[in-house]
């Protein structure tokens, strides 16, 4: 079950790359917020992504294979 709106928001820092510089170009371009969550999905892993939203405000995804 998603969790409701209010709960995908929180103050948690973003989750980072471990690449460098694909960490440098999620950082400078806003279309390139969604790295770590692709990331995870290729990856097929499951869980909570953190990505940036708003200043001082992340969005938090849940991610699961599909069965």
């Amino acid at each position: 079950m998603a969790p409701a709106p209010a709960t995908c928001l929180t103050d948690a820092p973003p989750q980072r790359l471990e690449d460098d510089a694909l960490e440098r170009l999620r950082s400078s371009m806003p279309a390139a917020r969604c790295l770590p969550l692709l990331r995870s999905v290729a990856a097929q892993s499951q869980g909570d992504v953190v990505l940036d939203y708003l200043q001082g405000l992340q969005l938090v995804v849940q991610v699961a294979p599909c069965l």
